[in-house]
Order: C-alpha cells, then structure tokens, then sequence
C-alpha cells in the first residue's frame, strides 16, 4: 500500500494526471483549489517541513515519519497548495528556498524501506509542471552537467517556483485576520471578578464558585483531622479510614473546580483558585519525592539527604542519616522531613 506521495511521485503520464485534476477541480470552488482542505495550512507545512530539515538528528526513525507524514498530507491535496507550501519555504527570498529544495531533495529515508522510499525529484515535478529538478548526481564529476553549477541550477529553479506562487502569495496578503483586542486593552480577568458579575448572585458562576470554594473548606477540614490522627496513632495513611474521606472529599473539591473553568476559562487567575491548586502541585511533588525514596529511585535518597543536612545549616558535620534508611522512619516523620528539606519560605510551610 502506496502512501499519497508516493502514489503521485510513481506516476508518469503527467499530461493524464493533469487533465484529470482539471475535471475534478472544474467542480470545485477556486478558493478550495488554493487552500486545500487540510487543517493545517501552507505555512504551519512549511515550518514543520523545516524543522525536520535543519534536525540535528535527521536520521532518527521519528523525524523521517514526521517528513513523510507531512508529504503525504502536501500530496493529497491539490498541486497549488504544495507551490504554497514551497513559498513558505522560500518567504526570505530565493536564496532560502534553494537552500531548503537542496535539503529537501536529499531527505534521509533510512527508516523505510526501498520499496517504500520516495523520488523527491519526482514528486516535486508532479508538483511544478514545466520545471525539471536538477539532481546532484548529474554535477558530480562524470555527471553530464559536470560543468555546471548544481547551485545554479537549484536557484533558478527557486526563483521559478516564487513565480508560480504569486497566485497563492496575492491571496495570503488578501486574506486579513480580524483582531478583536488591541495592546492596549486591558489584560483580561476572571469573570467573578466584574463588578456587575457581583450584583448577580443567582448566577450559574457564581453558585458553581461558592460550591467550589464550600468543598475545598470541607475537605481541608477533614484533612487536618485527619492529619491530627496520623500524628498521635502514628498509623500510615493506607490504614485511617480518615485520610480516605479526606481524598475523596479532594477529588468531590477538583471535580467542583472543573465545573468553574467549564464556565469561565479565566477562572484560574483568581486567588482562591491559585492557592488550592498551588497546595495540590507542592503536595504531588513532595508524594513524588516520598515514593523515589520509598522505591530507592536512582539517587534521590542521597539526594534528599544532602538538602536535608543543608537546610540544617550544617553541612560539615555528619548528623544522623534520615533518608538513607526510610524504613526505619515513620511515614508522617518522612513526609514532614522532605517539606523541611525543600521549602525554606515561612509562608510556604504553612501552605
């Protein structure tokens, strides 16, 4: 099974394959003639296309996809879009575009195999009928162009291709994006916070908000009896019936917020919202850290070790090792250990 471009790079009967596009394009509108289909548009192509070409890993098996991918959707659509895509290429003049036809045409295909491999040459002229794409081999030494510039020939060839595209570059600068907002605009801010937002309490917003901010003081509430318990049993959290209600009545708290982003995307920037979902990424960090210490994970022990006695403020005397030996310590001494080790703000402890 052929891809798009290698379906249309095997074809030979150009003039056959030309009337037929007339008649398949004769039915459709011109402006679907020069911007295709493809929710990606000639230029995002382009900057991709490049990307891949100018990879310092170029003959890694995911790049060469990635190029592949990007020829096959350029071949399924129509031939204008591929000159549109090659003036992308070349919007800083002919000089970028030879350069990028040259890498372009001795893409690395490593990864697939012959059969499966493309003829950029001739796919390229599928794409721009009436011009020939020099090959390298043919300006080598014992080539038949062997005194000719492979440069050269590669130029005119770029600045061939400009010429065409000026039906898709005419239609670039026609096209114009509305903006709605200025620079000088106000930032804009979460709805709760607009004056007449406020004169409304019966709001959707606004009870979905007070909802939210109710669940995240209940679960708060019982998190910290919950925590009171694991410090006087000094039971683990898997055993305190307390610490899974607490979980739950988090996850009832997140499940909450969702419905406020649901409702106001700038929901985020409120404070409240801020300071719960700080705490959250603080508390997934320092779990993160407990289970490489638990599991022994590459050097973390060390690691954590080494910022323990710093924050002790005694780095040269040999204090007793805490994180080296966890099982030894109890889970809520190892969890209060790692917050004393990586927070040194005040105001961040007591988050």
């Amino acid at each position: 099974i052929m891809s798009p471009a290698g379906r249309v790079a095997s074809l030979h009967d150009l003039a056959k394959v030309q009337s037929k596009q007339n008649v398949l394009h004769s039915t459709c509108d011109v402006s679907d003639d020069l911007l295709g289909d493809s929710l990606l548009g000639p230029q995002d192509i382009a900057v991709l296309l490049q990307a891949g070409l100018t990879s310092a890993i170029k003959g890694s098996t995911v790049v060469q996809l990635n190029q592949r991918m990007l020829l096959d959707l350029m071949a399924s659509q129509p031939a204008s879009f591929a000159i549109g895509v090659l003036a992308e290429l070349g919007a800083d003049g002919p000089r970028q575009l030879a350069n990028a036809l040259m890498a372009l045409c001795d893409l690395d295909q490593g990864s697939f195999k012959e059969a499966h491999c493309i003829d950029i040459h001739s796919l390229l002229e599928m794409w721009l009928p009436g011009l020939k794409i020099p090959r390298r081999d043919d300006y080598l030494a014992g080539g038949k162009w062997a005194r000719q510039s492979f440069y050269d020939a590669i130029y005119s060839v770029a600045i061939s291709i400009l010429d065409l595209s000026e039906t898709y570059i005419g239609l670039k600068l026609r096209i114009q994006q509305v903006r709605h907002h200025s620079e000088r605009d106000p930032l804009p801010v979460p709805m709760e916070r607009l004056s007449d937002l406020n004169d409304q309490p019966t709001s959707q917003l606004m009870s979905t908000i007070k909802d939210a901010v109710t669940k995240i003081s209940v679960a708060d509430e019982l998190a910290q009896k919950a925590f009171d318990d694991l410090k006087s049993s000094g039971r683990s959290t898997k055993d305190s019936d307390l610490c899974a209600t607490a979980c739950q009545a988090y996850r009832d708290a997140f499940a909450a917020c969702t419905k406020v982003v649901s409702i106001d995307k700038l929901a985020f920037q409120s404070d409240w919202f801020k300071s719960f979902f700080r705490r959250n990424y603080d508390a997934l960090m320092v779990k993160s850290i407990y289970d490489n210490i638990i599991d022994d994970v590459d050097r973390v022990r060390v690691w954590m070790e080494a910022l323990r006695r710093g924050s002790m403020g005694n780095t040269h005397s040999k204090p007793d090792p805490f994180f080296i030996c966890p099982e030894e310590q109890k889970e809520q001494d190892l969890v209060d250990g790692i917050i004393d080790a990586l927070f040194f703000d005040k105001k961040e402890l007591e988050y």
